[in-house]
């Protein structure tokens, strides 16, 4: 069985009125289609607690005929394959107080004591919550909160600029986690080389140093006496209301493919179009996940931006495929080159819909293409002393992707994809007798992962 959390659209506006909870019994295929008996039970229940305006709504679209399904630009799926009807009713609950203007989608429910932070605090008056967000410790810092409140010892938790009020991190934990990343903050040279590279830390840091108080640059979101159920609301708020692309998270939160992206308003598969959940199905699934955190716009992006640096030197423009998703799964856009020694694929790909961190590669192309692939890359690391193809991250499959540009050294914005993949088309098109000039930039960029970051 699977859970879905949705809201239905008003027929004439399209704004969103209610929130709803269904749950089917397909273990096979992922998606909602509401039908009109659906809307004939929201309004003969008396749980639904409708208002007089739902009421008027869902009676016109039970009223619609012809079709026995209601029609998908009416509804939106929020989340999509939860666990359980309870982690429906919890996002629905969220969605209803924390994300919606009081009143706009129904009578809220209880949260009282405070649960979920309400929508005023959320993106109006963003002042503490007595009682609901956390004190200040006697040293400054945020005080622990573990067990402290009616609702558990979870909670899901955000950083922000109190100058602008502007929210640049959602996380969830509990006791101390808060505390924990300002006194990394106000002791950077003391944490490991990956924690320090975190973003959030350098705009802690940045704000206690412009004398802001720790307790000023957090807020809580939502608190809960189960794990599974903070990550779960962790992800909500993280992908869903806020946007993990404007934020400093590494990650769009656990689950996070369950969840409809920020600001996205297009029928999405697995969500209101159904869709086997492998397959060709599957495929189609995953790439609406990309598409719906904007993502092939970001290759497109980054595509265009590429064409200009190449034109700029004088080359003619290269076309590049539309955004599709290739290989193991991820979201790609290629274009052929023909280099000096043959034909062969240059790559701008996002690995993951959760990270959306960014790369570059090179896939033969046509029926000798492995061949091709194989003498180009063996040339150059000849003409550049870096060793054998496979040291610097040439696959047996013939693709070559730069050891030093992936894991934690995958690019950040496209200003970094544009630069590594402009590098490695100059690499591939400048004639061998002229590459002299490419050596020590060659070694620097594809031998040590420093200068990758650079």
């Amino acid at each position: 069985m699977s859970s879905y959390v949705y809201l239905l659209l008003e027929p004439e506006t399209k704004r969103p009125f209610f929130a709803g909870t269904h749950t089917s019994s397909s273990a096979a295929r992922s998606g909602l289609q509401l039908s009109k008996d659906h809307f004939s039970e929201l309004l003969n229940s008396p749980e639904a607690d409708l208002t007089d305006l739902q009421q008027s709504n869902i009676a016109k679209l039970s009223a619609q005929n012809g079709v026995d399904q209601a029609p998908e630009d009416l509804y939106r799926v929020i989340a999509r394959d939860l666990r359980s009807p309870a982690h429906a009713e919890l996002v629905r609950n969220a969605l209803i107080i924390s994300w919606a203007e009081p009143g706009a989608l129904g009578r809220e429910p209880a949260n009282d004591p405070v649960q979920f932070r309400p929508y005023q605090h959320l993106k109006g008056d963003r002042g503490r919550i007595e009682g609901f967000d956390p004190k200040e410790a006697a040293n400054g810092n945020v005080a622990s909160v573990a067990g402290s409140h009616p609702h558990g010892k979870y909670f899901v938790y955000a950083l922000l600029d109190p100058a602008d009020g502007k929210v640049f991190y959602v996380g969830k934990g509990r006791g101390n986690r808060i505390a924990n990343h300002f006194n990394q903050a106000k002791n950077l040279a003391r944490v490991t080389d990956q924690t320090r590279r975190k973003k959030k830390l350098e705009r802690l840091k940045a704000l206690l140093d412009q004398g802001h108080r720790p307790i000023d640059a957090t807020m809580i979101l939502a608190r809960v006496d189960d794990e599974d159920e903070a990550f779960l609301l962790e992800t909500f708020y993280l992908k869903f209301v806020f946007g993990p692309w404007s934020l400093e998270n590494s990650t769009g939160g656990r689950d996070s493919d369950l969840f409809r992206a920020h600001g996205d308003l297009q029928h999405r598969y697995g969500f209101e179009i159904p869709a086997e959940r492998k397959g060709a199905d599957g495929r189609r699934i995953k790439e609406d996940l990309f598409k719906g955190a904007g993502f092939d716009r970001l290759l497109e992006q980054a595509s265009k931006a590429l064409n200009r640096r190449i034109t700029a030197e004088g080359h003619p423009p290269v076309t590049f495929s539309t955004p599709g998703i290739t290989g193991a799964g991820e979201l790609s856009v290629n274009t052929p080159l023909v280099t000096p020694l043959g034909q062969i694929k240059l790559m701008l790909h996002i690995r993951s819909a959760q990270t959306g961190r960014l790369n570059c590669s090179t896939h033969p192309h046509g029926r000798r293409g492995s061949d091709i692939s194989r003498i180009i890359w063996q040339e150059v690391c000849r003409l550049h002393e870096l060793g054998t193809p496979q040291e610097i991250g040439y696959r047996r499959d013939n693709h070559f992707n730069p050891r030093v540009w992936q894991g934690e050294h995958l690019a950040p914005d496209i200003d970094t994809l544009v630069d590594r993949a402009f590098f490695l088309y100059r690499v591939l098109m400048t004639p061998l007798d002229q590459q002299d000039g490419l050596r020590k930039e060659a070694q620097a960029r594809l031998l040590t992962a420093d200068a990758a970051l650079d």
